[in-house]
């Protein structure tokens, strides 16, 4: 019985190991038909669940300066983004002119919240 215990401890373990990300990792891309944009995890500076009562709830990102978004933003201004969070497809949005060192993305009917879970936790 102790040797379940282990093997399940070890294995919870390594699999917490894996979840932690390095601060050089990417933790946020953009990706148009016109070019991709890679943030690493040390460039955000928080993300974060809004919710409001006459909104939809929307997943909320700081970045630091310097990232390239604003470029980014304006070379694929109208184009549609696939936003990406530690390497998996979390949403589409519409690149707007706004775009520079903070985004909001409206929260689906469906939405993944252990990506958006794991990238908190990559920042905090």
């Amino acid at each position: 019985m102790k040797l379940i215990t282990v093997a399940a401890l070890l294995f919870t373990t390594s699999a917490i190991a894996d979840n932690q990300c390095k601060p050089d990792d990417i933790c946020l891309s953009f990706k148009t038909s016109k070019g991709e944009l890679f943030i690493a995890c040390k460039n955000i500076e928080s993300a974060e669940i809004d919710s409001h009562i006459q909104e939809n709830d929307s997943l909320r990102i700081r970045l630091k300066n310097d990232t390239g978004l604003s470029n980014f933003s304006v070379k694929n201004i109208g184009q549609i983004a696939d936003i990406n969070i530690n390497g998996v497809k979390y949403t589409q949005a519409v690149i707007t002119s706004r775009m520079d060192t903070s985004i909001r993305v409206t929260v689906t009917s469906s939405p993944n919240f252990q990506l958006v879970d794991d990238l908190i936790r990559c920042i905090n």
